[in-house]
């Protein structure tokens, strides 16, 4: 609440504070987290499917276990990695930068930096590739995306998304979050368009995607819900967000295709979660823009630091995501 009276860009020195507040948190969390004692394992060569795992750990497990020996030094630098990667870019896009970490922290930083610790690395490349996107810069788009698949190869899908246009909002985008749900309603799946992927690494992380079917996945659920509307006044606004921000376009259709892939995925939970949080990681940049929409900005900064406490509340004692400290 503190935020929301104070100047949205903030000093250096509170960046750096942030900033190893939230590394200290990822980093000495101990055996918090679904993925820990996986992490773990697989640094001492204790599991079966190592392979799977990118190259990213691997060379990260190796050079901690020659230099330390000792675990701990893997989170800590996927702490580093991950919480400096996407502060860079909240610094480098947000004009409402406190507000952004606000709503990094509420959820993306809960579920990637204290838990998929590769996803977390992987998104924020994806955050600081969006203005190579807008810009059309499309060697840094890539060299940036493929830092991040380095750490996570689902990345990989938003290679196509380059080519999204930043000037209008198409009327197609108004139809994906309806279709998604006709999708839904008559079992018809869009996993079978992966299907024909030959690399074994990822023809095989897909494999274990589709062994979650059956699992329930509620695309109702309040979180997507309140996104949908908050999506929608977006729509409505988006031609005064225009005039405002430059990056509001991009934003909104990043935002529309995250909801997109949530709804049209849910056969596949893993993968539509993994997909849709993906793309979902623009929320950090986007829900900020609500401040945008009142003239006593006090109310829209409230409102935001009101979501992220839905946010937070949800995922730690609704999801129970660090089940049984919450």
């Amino acid at each position: 609440c503190f935020l929301a009276f104070v100047d949205t860009k903030p000093h250096k020195t509170t960046y750096l504070f942030l900033f190893g507040l939230l590394v200290v948190f990822a980093g000495f969390r101990g055996n918090i987290g679904n993925d820990y004692e996986m992490y773990i394992a697989i640094y001492n060569d204790t599991v079966g499917n190592k392979f799977l795992v990118e190259p990213s750990f691997l060379t990260i497990a190796n050079i901690v276990n020659y230099l330390f020996d000792n675990v701990i030094y893997v989170f800590i630098i996927y702490a580093i990695l991950g919480v400096g990667v996407t502060l860079l870019a909240i610094k480098k896009i947000s004009e409402f930068q406190l507000f952004s970490i606000l709503i990094y922290f509420s959820y993306f930083f809960l579920l990637h930096e204290m838990t998929q610790i590769r996803a977390g690395v992987a998104t924020g490349f994806f955050l600081l590739s969006i203005p190579a996107i807008k810009n059309q810069k499309l060697i840094q788009f890539l060299v940036l995306i493929g830092i991040g698949t380095f750490f996570h190869y689902s990345l990989l899908i938003v290679l196509p998304f380059y080519f999204l246009g930043t000037k209008k909002i198409n009327f197609w985008f108004y139809l994906l979050i309806p279709f998604a749900y006709i999708l839904y309603y008559t079992h018809t799946s869009i996993t079978s368009l992966v299907q024909f992927i030959s690399y074994e690494h990822i023809a095989t992380k897909f494999e274990l995607y589709e062994n979650t079917r059956g699992e329930q996945i509620n695309v109702f659920n309040s979180i997507l819900l309140l996104k949908i509307f908050i999506i929608g006044i977006f729509l409505w606004k988006h031609k005064y967000l225009q005039s405002t921000n430059e990056y509001s376009v991009l934003f909104i259709k990043l935002s529309i295709l995250s909801t997109f892939f949530f709804v049209a995925l849910a056969d596949i939970p893993a993968f539509g979660f993994r997909i849709s949080d993906i793309f979902g990681i623009i929320d950090c940049l986007m829900l900020p823009f609500l401040i945008y929409l009142f003239k006593n900005r006090l109310v829209g900064k409230l409102l935001v630091v009101f979501i992220a406490l839905i946010n937070i509340s949800i995922l730690l004692f609704y999801v129970k995501l660090f089940d049984p400290y919450f």
